[in-house]
């Protein structure tokens, strides 16, 4: 049987120790990327290149984005 859930991040790793201790559980730890964000980042890897975007450091797109209008 194989179920989802849902854990706040800064409990993660404090229940994925608890979890491996339990000898009936395996743990598969997966992040599927969906073809339409492989494809947008090819895309804008491509613009890159070509020089048509322009690189930032998160700590100014955070700035950006998150600053109060």
């Amino acid at each position: 049987m194989k179920i989802t859930i849902d854990i706040e991040e800064n409990q993660f790793n404090t229940f994925l120790q608890f979890i491996r201790t339990l000898d009936y559980v395996r743990v598969e730890h997966e992040e599927k990327l969906l073809d339409a964000q492989v494809l947008e980042t090819r895309k804008r890897m491509d613009a890159l290149e070509r020089g048509e975007m322009e690189k930032k450091l998160w700590s100014e797109a955070k700035k950006n984005l998150f600053s109060a209008s």
